[in-house]
């Protein structure tokens, strides 16, 4: 069960840049710094990195009914449940082929998301007890249809 809380504080900043070439091509870059804590202790709340960071390149293919996006994405350390102990920063990569129109209002996709096979783990919440670092999926491999009419 997840209850708000008001005893928390969180201030930061956030910063991005994004841009297209002439050719179609998108360039972004976004830039997270962020404190959240407990109001009354004054520590680091769990499971909130203080950093997040992002940046991606989309490039037109064929004639722009196809694009080839990178995407790459961080997040930092982060406090877990238990008292002192804190979970890695990690870097992802993740790959994009879309094809738009396929055939008569098909778009077809498909992504490699954690390209680089990484290892890493999220922080359990108090009902995942023993657990208090949660693994994530290594490299995965999805393909999406879409359909329009």
């Amino acid at each position: 069960m997840f209850e708000n809380v008001n005893h928390v504080r969180g201030t930061g900043i956030e910063t991005g840049l994004q841009g297209q070439s002439a050719s179609g091509a998108t360039s972004y870059l976004h830039y997270t710094y962020q404190i959240t804590q407990d109001r009354e202790t004054e520590e680091d709340f769990f499971n909130s990195p203080r950093r997040l960071a992002g940046a991606g390149w989309i490039v037109p293919l064929f004639e722009r009914n196809a694009s080839l996006g990178v995407e790459g994405q961080y997040v930092g350390s982060r406090k877990t449940v238990k008292p002192g102990e804190r979970i890695k920063a990690y870097y992802l990569a993740n790959l994009t082929l879309t094809h738009r129109n396929l055939y008569k209002n098909i778009d077809l996709s498909s992504s490699i998301y954690n390209l680089l096979d990484t290892r890493y783990a999220d922080p359990g919440f108090e009902f995942h007890r023993p657990l208090i670092r949660i693994p994530q999926n290594g490299r995965s491999f999805n393909v999406k249809v879409v359909g329009r009419f």
